[in-house]
């Protein structure tokens, strides 16, 4: 029998093969070979600097937790995390991160840390989407998003963020998503886990600085993320204003998110198309912008963590004996 998960797999390739069929391939390679490549290579430095801040995110984190790791071992870790999550089947990334700090936390502080760093990034994701989809609706008279699916949609993750802390609450309601995300080797080691899983997130509450300062570089991580996919643009020559990209690019991600695809393709070439349409642009430019995303948010980011991980290997094993 088809799991869920395979059929929208299915799906995203169906989309991404679909849109393919409706634009002209060499005119999309022939906006990539026409890339400035100073204006690449300028966007790729940027990228450097966002991997840097993920790293310096998650060292904070545990830092609020009472674990101590180096911003650059962070940064190392995310790499591995990210390749294994782009690259390998089940997305084991984040149990990987979590395998890796194994010396300084237990595998359910690990992985509470690893929620953390994912719910500070979606809520801001969100809150930037949200200010972006105001500025477009001020801006073109188009609501892409009603206002009252934005507001509906922050209020449900400040509710979640409140039942984080509630472990009676939450426990149940965060068993349908463990069993879907959880690897099944994690399972029992995870279960067994859930009163420290939320005892170490509570920590946070007690050393309130690192965490604050961990939500400010989220931000400016995600300010940065808009001025990288600004230049990204620019380097292939599509005229995107600094204030629309403000909008745009929380967009892809959260699209990027949906589970109907794999890293992306299908979803992002649809939105990327939708709002490209608004500028005028054609959807041959919208194709080759997100092949220059997967080229280098994904491929670049995922073959430094292949890299790394050679010279530091991990034992996927462990996440049966730990």
């Amino acid at each position: 029998m088809v799991s869920a998960k395979k059929i929208a797999v299915i799906i995203g390739i169906a989309i991404f093969l679909y849109i393919l069929s409706q634009v002209d391939i060499p005119s999309v390679q022939g906006i990539l070979f026409s890339a400035n490549i100073y204006l690449l290579l300028f966007s790729i430095a940027i990228l450097a600097v966002l991997v840097f801040l993920k790293g310096l995110k998650w060292k904070l984190i545990l830092e609020s937790q009472g674990k101590q790791i180096s911003a650059l071992k962070g940064t190392k870790y995310f790499c591995i995390g990210f390749f294994y999550s782009t690259f390998t089947p089940g997305r084991v990334g984040d149990f990987v991160r979590a395998l890796y700090i194994r010396k300084i936390a237990s595998l359910p502080l690990a992985f509470s840390s690893i929620v953390l760093d994912r719910i500070i990034d979606i809520s801001l994701l969100v809150l930037f989407a949200a200010a972006g989809s105001i500025y477009f609706l001020e801006t073109t008279g188009i609501a892409v998003i009603p206002i009252e699916l934005i507001l509906a949609i922050i209020a449900a993750l400040a509710f979640a963020v409140f039942l984080l802390f509630r472990e009676q609450f939450i426990r149940p309601l965060l068993r349908p998503f463990f069993n879907m995300l959880v690897p099944e080797k994690a399972k029992k080691k995870l279960s067994g886990g859930f009163a420290e899983f939320f005892a170490s997130t509570k920590l946070v509450l007690s050393n309130k600085i690192p965490f604050a300062i961990a939500i400010l570089v989220s931000a400016l991580f995600w300010v940065g993320e808009i001025v990288f996919a600004y230049f990204l643009a620019k380097s292939i020559g599509l005229e995107i204003p600094m204030l629309f990209m403000v909008f745009l690019y929380p967009v892809v991600v959260l699209g990027d998110l949906i589970p109907v695809s794999v890293s992306g393709f299908g979803t992002r070439e649809a939105i990327l198309i939708t709002f490209f349409s608004v500028l005028g642009q054609s959807p041959e430019s919208a194709v080759a912008f997100s092949l220059l995303i997967f080229a280098t948010s994904y491929v670049l980011v995922a073959l430094a963590g292949f890299l790394f991980s050679l010279s530091e290997p991990v034992e996927l094993k462990m996440l049966e004996t730990e």
